[in-house]
């Protein structure tokens, strides 16, 4: 399921800011993969995993950014001082 969220989906941004038609594609590729997703309703517990795990990537990838940035601002501060 991951490697299908991670082949067709943006993990930095989170499941409500995702291209409708290439959420249906993840959907339809797991229910292939995963006939009994058939027996939810509106596949409820597929699209509670897509949620998770893009909850999860976006928000590493917001840390990851956060760190760069104040990475950054340390080593400006540093070439100050140096400089």
């Amino acid at each position: 399921m991951h490697n299908l969220i991670e082949e067709h989906l943006d993990t930095t941004k989170c499941a409500s800011s995702q291209d409708y038609a290439l959420l249906k594609v993840v959907r339809d590729k797991a229910v292939d993969a995963f006939p009994d997703l058939e027996n939810y309703r509106d596949f409820w517990p597929l699209n509670d995993m897509i949620m998770m795990r893009l909850k999860y990537t976006s928000g590493r990838a917001r840390q990851k950014k956060a760190r760069m940035v104040v990475g950054k601002s340390k080593s400006k501060k540093n070439a100050l001082k140096v400089g």
